[in-house]
């Protein structure tokens, strides 16, 4: 008996990394269903933020991943068009077609446009992640804004089902757009990371460890105030991209007034596996997210 087949939409996937938590839950999405269904991944061949494509990997074909155990798809993100992805949908045929994020045209408004007008009949799975709290949509509201127009105009929530991570995401859900169906299920963890190894505590010394990308829904000015009165000795570093140049500003300024036992490093956007372990080097995560 044949699996049936899910094919994810997302616009960033590995090698990427950039693009933070969407790009791991769908990798480790992968790795725990590979054994029960067919996966295919269609996204792009750039990473968050660059423009030059990664290096070594095939465009516009299906190639396999032998560490995913799935087939995936890396499209020339400036060329990637309606049509292109309307045929692999086609050519694929999932059972289950998922989507990431509410907000991107390419891979979330051209296949709702499918579903739409009934050229495609899998059933289709929304993951907002996290898009539609109130923090994440007061931010770049002009962009937002048609696309809630087109989901409330078209009621295309009544032919999905929407995928929400816990039950603050499900409220958001039908808030935005009522009497959807939305089912929880928690982001998968990655159950092949080595096991976490806790480093010695000294008193009055602190490791501290920041991880996402700069911009002000992640909070990290919050952070950087709340160290203003603390007397201890503070190692701080921030990993993530700065994809708010403005907001980074203010944060470095905060950063200039910090006093001298407070120190900062940035560190910029790293892999997964660099992430890891600054991680096991840290004594404290702090994430104080508005989406969260």
């Amino acid at each position: 008996m044949s699996k049936k087949k899910i094919l994810i939409l997302i616009d960033w996937f590995y090698p990427g990394f950039k693009a933070g938590g969407p790009i791991q839950s769908c990798v480790n999405m992968v790795k725990a269903l590979k054994d029960d269904y067919d996966i295919f991944v269609m996204t792009t061949d750039t990473d968050h933020g660059e423009n030059r494509p990664y290096e070594g990997i095939p465009t516009n074909q299906w190639i396999i991943n032998a560490e995913f155990g799935t087939q995936l798809y890396y499209a020339k993100r400036k060329q990637l068009s309606f049509t292109e992805v309307s045929e692999q949908i086609k050519k694929i045929q999932p059972d289950f077609l998922y989507l990431n994020q509410l907000f991107s045209a390419k891979f979330v408004l051209y296949p709702l446009l499918l579903k739409l007008f009934n050229i495609i009949s899998c059933k289709v799975i929304l993951n907002p992640r996290g898009t539609l709290y109130q923090s994440a949509l007061s931010h770049k509201k002009y962009k937002k804004i048609p696309f809630l127009f087109f989901f409330r105009l078209s009621r295309i929530n009544k032919k999905i089902l929407f995928h929400a991570t816990n039950k603050r995401e499900k409220v958001a859900v039908e808030t935005n757009f009522p009497n959807s169906t939305v089912l929880i299920a928690d982001n998968l963890p990655n159950f092949q990371q080595d096991s976490f190894q806790s480093i010695p505590k000294s008193p009055g010394i602190l490791k501290c460890i920041f991880v996402a990308r700069i911009v002000a829904i992640k909070n990290l000015l919050f952070a950087l105030k709340a160290l203003e009165k603390i007397n201890a000795q503070i190692t701080f570093n921030l990993i993530g991209p700065k994809e708010d140049e403005e907001y980074w500003n203010r944060c470095e300024q905060k950063i200039k007034e910090l006093n001298d036992n407070i120190v900062v490093n940035y560190l910029g956007a790293l892999s997964n596996h660099e992430i890891n372990r600054h991680v096991h080097e840290s004594h404290l995560f702090i994430l104080p997210t508005l989406g969260e």
